[in-house]
């Protein structure tokens, strides 16, 4: 499914896992769609070739997303999973 969306924050966050440190670039975002949008904001992590070409670029944009999977992450927040399509 493809979601039109407003990132609204652009953040970046780490943690231990089972191989070492990892940080991760995490997007917020508003559903924009014309139709039936989603009530609540939600998190997209970009891959690494993404935060590569975009990190620092997308707040405040409207991107479009291919969404494969809802997620739950830490607190009981929707993580999407998929890739950044184009960016408005």
């Amino acid at each position: 499914m493809r979601l039109k969306c407003l990132c609204i924050e652009e953040r970046t966050e780490s943690y231990v896992g089972k191989r070492g440190a990892v940080t991760q670039v995490v997007l917020s975002l508003l559903d924009m769609s014309p139709q039936d949008r989603l009530v609540n904001t939600f998190d997209y992590n970009l891959s690494s070739d993404e935060a590569e070409r975009f990190k620092g670029k997308l707040r405040d944009q409207l991107i479009e997303i291919g969404v494969t999977a809802f997620e739950v992450a830490f607190g009981g927040r929707l993580r999407a999973r998929g890739r950044l399509v184009s960016q408005a």
